[in-house]
């Protein structure tokens, strides 16, 4: 199995006033790809109130002290999630990755909120010859007082990647289209929630169904999926088996609240 290196910060999460747990990119990539034996290493700042039994005992943390967990409100209108974040951890510092970065064959840059300087990054990218992936929501969001709102004016900075994920959710808040994301990375994928996903790939793009289930919480099902596909790929290699494998783990994982479907064993 790979060497993963998952570098972001977890959050706590509250969903409508009805479900209260772990969350973040970095969180559900971690746990779903050291479910399946991949051999995961997570960077992450957080304090002590984040519950670190939430994190599968075999995933390597290197873990920076921080004051604050960051915290997510979350709630759902027409479909659309809207954010608030009263609480940030501490920012990472990627010089500290210098000197272990050989050692891994995939890196996911998997920002929650602007904890990870583009500089750093283009830095770390340009003087390796690793496969980097970005999930990068936490560079497009941006604070208006506690509400958080979409702007994707950094990603002009982003390095060019081996891959980069959106959803459509996060393409429809900006006024940019889709030839303007393609140049961010040599495969992008675009998920669709309960439609599927679309990727763009050597100058084609495929879509994909998504699998229909009597789906609860569809948080963390992108970042579930990104780490399915971008591993799969990777591996194999296979584009459709690798976004027909993701959109199947990706929806069942919907069935259950948070990260309750990644230790329910999803199975392939």
């Amino acid at each position: 199995m790979s060497k993963i290196l998952v570098v972001g910060n977890p959050s706590l999460d509250q969903i409508d006033n009805v479900y209260f747990g772990a969350g973040g990119p970095v969180s559900y990539i971690s746990n779903i790809l050291s479910s399946y034996d991949h051999d995961v290493t997570m960077f992450s700042s957080f304090a002590d109130d984040f519950p670190i039994e939430c994190l599968n005992p075999k995933i390597d943390l290197i873990k920076n002290i921080s004051k604050n967990t960051t915290k997510f409100i979350l709630s759902y209108k027409n479909d659309l999630r809207e954010f608030k974040i009263p609480a940030e951890a501490t920012k990472l510092d990627l010089a500290n990755l210098k000197k272990s970065i050989d050692k891994y064959d995939v890196v996911f840059f998997a920002p929650i909120f602007n904890e990870i300087n583009i500089n750093q990054v283009n830095q770390l990218v340009n003087s390796n010859d690793k496969y980097f992936v970005g999930v990068p929501q936490g560079w497009i969001r941006r604070r208006d007082n506690k509400k958080i709102l979409i702007n994707f004016n950094r990603l002009k900075f982003l390095p060019k990647l081996e891959m980069i994920f959106f959803s459509e959710e996060e393409i429809k808040s900006s006024n940019l289209k889709i030839n303007d994301l393609k140049n961010l990375a040599n495969i992008l994928v675009i998920t669709r929630g309960d439609i599927g996903s679309t990727i763009f790939y050597q100058e084609q793009s495929f879509n994909f169904s998504s699998y229909h289930v009597k789906t609860i919480d569809t948080t963390g099902a992108g970042d579930i999926y990104a780490a399915v596909f971008a591993m799969t790929f990777f591996s194999t290699k296979e584009l459709i088996y690798s976004a027909n494998l993701a959109s199947k783990i990706a929806s069942e994982s919907t069935k259950y609240w948070g990260m309750e479907g990644i230790f329910k064993k999803i199975s392939h």
